[in-house]
């Protein structure tokens, strides 16, 4: 019926799980099991709930907040850093979701941007498409949000673990010029991920008037997403910067007050 590919899938797939692990230690070991939980969270969570009829939008939401918790605690441990960055990652997809609504809403997207859409409407056709759009985006941006939160959550604690001193205002001055130096390689990330999987559409522009281009309903999405993603990056940074320095801060300040309180 087809060409014999898994065999190449496999080798490359155990090559990354290899080096994941020689690398990066307990850490990529973390990494392999929360790969795994996401995944099965995609195929036995979010992929059922979709086609039983339940709404893609709040089951994307859903599936991304246990798939950032599950990968967050599973690298980060169980602490006000991990929570920080859970908290700022899930507000930052909420806002992304209302975003992708928005956008889909008032540019009359269809959710029909590929073959892959008609196959699937051949099959279900009673399913909402663009909810399944609005979900793509969101699940799209995940990656990218939990990268950035973990990071800014990361290095505050590690700046208050220097300076304890350091009010919630100063962590959080220090959060933000952290995050301003990741807006720009992470919105780059997004917007490069979407111009490579989209390069034929980039060279279909050379033979078809821009205007036309551009209001083409795979265009406006494929831009649309990308968009979104970054504009959820760049409410990610001073949401986080502020969670992570407030709950940082307040918890550890208290458990040392309670230490104290015991050592006395």
């Amino acid at each position: 019926a087809d060409l014999k590919r898994d065999n190449t899938l496999i080798f490359i797939a155990g090559a990354f799980f290899i080096l994941l692990v020689l690398i990066g230690g307990r850490k990529g070991a973390a990494s392999l099991i929360s790969i795994a939980a996401t995944v099965a969270l995609m195929f036995f969570v979010l992929m059922p709930l979709i086609l039983h009829g339940f709404c893609p939008i709040a089951s994307a939401v859903f599936t991304a907040i246990l798939s950032s918790a599950i990968t967050i605690y599973l690298v980060g441990g169980f602490n006000s850093k991990s929570s920080a960055a859970i908290l700022g990652t899930v507000l930052s997809l909420i806002i992304a979701a209302g975003l992708s609504m928005g956008v889909i809403y008032y540019a009359r997207l269809t959710g029909f941007a590929g073959e892959e859409n008609m196959f699937l409407y051949s099959a279900h056709p009673n399913l909402n498409f663009t909810g399944i759009l609005s979900a793509s985006m969101i699940i799209a941006a995940l990656g990218a949000l939990m990268d950035t939160a973990v990071s800014i959550a990361s290095t505050i604690n590690e700046i208050y673990e220097t300076d304890k001193t350091l009010s919630v205002k100063k962590l959080f001055v220090s959060g933000m010029n952290v995050g301003r130096d990741i807006i720009g390689t992470m919105s780059n990330t997004l917007i490069l991920v979407y111009l490579g999987s989209s390069l034929s559409l980039v060279l279909l522009s050379s033979n078809i008037d821009l205007q036309k281009f551009f209001n083409l309903n795979q265009v406006a999405t494929e831009i649309s997403s990308a968009l979104i993603g970054s504009i959820a990056i760049l409410a990610c940074v001073p949401l986080t910067a502020f969670i992570a320095a407030f709950m940082i801060k307040k918890q550890k300040d208290k458990l040392e007050f309670d230490f104290e309180n015991k050592a006395n």
